[in-house]
């Protein structure tokens, strides 16, 4: 699916700067957050907690540099 921030934020009733502040990493989303976007993207809260577990997991270069990815 291909949205905007704008487009989410409206269908969230949030403010754009608040999606951007989470992605980023300044804030911590809640969980009605979680649950509002699960809903308006179609995805299951499974999903989501295991793409959010993946984006946790240090992953490694072929130069053995360890990255965090999301941040």
């Amino acid at each position: 699916m291909n949205m905007t921030r704008r487009e989410l934020a409206k269908q969230m009733k949030i403010a754009v700067m608040d999606i951007e502040k989470i992605e980023r990493g300044f804030i911590s989303p809640s969980e009605t957050y979680v649950a509002k976007v699960t809903g308006v993207l179609g995805l299951s809260m499974t999903e989501v907690k295991n793409a959010l577990k993946d984006q946790a997991e240090p992953r490694q270069s072929s130069d053995n540099v360890v990255l965090l990815r999301g941040r």
